[in-house]
């Protein structure tokens, strides 16, 4: 890794910095060495923090291994870098294969203690959740919607708005006191048909 001024590498964990010029250490990250604050992204910091998504790594923990000060540095780094947005994407999504794996390691163990088993079950839940949510093209719930090529799907949308129904109106006066024949009724006609069988 490198920018302008300096070499950045990592070494058993911990990230130096060397001036390129004299090939010093200038500074050093890590459990036991003097911690050193990295703001300024380079390309090859970006690419760093990309291999440690896809390894599985959150951007808090990111950015404690690399002394960025807080996950506000990716974010930053993010919003004003759109290439490295777009690596950070694929990162992401191939963090799903990292998940995947993880799931598949528990499930080819030999032997799991029985005192294991929900501590397993959940951790391997995570990690499906982690990895649909990550590539849900390749490990999301798929919805297939199939039909009659004849009797094509439609679908149907309820606005919520009642359409009033169609009235069959009849022209003529009404009296005061008078009724409308308008036919015979259902009820009428059942009973006529009743009767005629009843006569045969």
């Amino acid at each position: 890794m490198e920018d302008d001024r300096s070499v950045y590498t990592l070494v058993n964990g911990a990230l130096q910095v060397r001036d390129i010029e004299t090939g010093e250490i200038t500074g050093e990250s890590g459990k036991w060495v003097r911690p050193i604050a990295v703001k300024e992204y380079s390309v090859a910091l970006g690419d760093h923090v990309c291999d440690l998504v896809r390894r599985g790594d959150t951007y808090n923990i990111i950015a404690t291994k690399m002394n960025l000060g807080s996950p506000q540095t990716i974010y930053r780094w993010r919003n004003k870098h759109p290439d490295f947005d777009e690596h950070l994407k694929a990162a992401r999504r191939d963090r799903a294969d990292y998940y995947h794996d993880q799931v598949m390691e528990v499930a080819q163990r030999d032997r799991i203690d029985k005192d294991e088993v929900s501590a397993l079950k959940l951790k391997t839940d995570l990690y499906k959740w982690g990895a649909e949510k990550a590539n849900p093209q390749e490990y999301g719930a798929q919805t297939k919607i199939t039909g009659d090529s004849n009797a094509p799907l439609q679908i149907m949308v309820d606005t919520g708005i009642k359409r009033e129904e169609d009235h069959e109106y009849i022209e003529g006066e009404l009296s005061e006191g008078k009724e409308i024949d308008a036919g015979p009724s259902s009820s009428d006609t059942d009973e006529a048909e009743r009767g005629a069988s009843a006569d045969i």
